[in-house]
């Protein structure tokens, strides 16, 4: 599910005979809050002075509860010469 405000109804079925089957009543608003991951990003050397070459580097990428989310459809890094030196797309 994306980041964003949904709205959400329940219905309990029980399969206990002390309970009975139950279903909200309203529907509540509930929001979704995009997660910031974790990147740690690592090269063989460092410090690296700049000679035009590429240098390999491994990264890792955390998420929410600590999820591995290094590996992926497309994991890159970028390095731009603003402020926030590293991108990661």
């Amino acid at each position: 599910m994306n980041a964003g405000s949904y709205s959400a109804s329940a219905h309990f079925t029980s399969t206990d005979n002390n309970y009975n089957d139950a279903s909200s009543t309203v529907a509540a608003l509930l929001t979704i809050n995009k997660a910031t991951p974790t990147v740690a990003v690592s090269f063989a050397t460092s410090p690296i002075t700049y000679d035009g070459n590429s240098h390999p580097a491994t990264m890792t990428v955390t998420g929410v509860g600590g999820a591995d989310i290094t590996s992926g459809p497309r994991r890159a890094l970028d390095y731009l010469t603003r402020p926030e030196a590293l991108r990661l797309r």
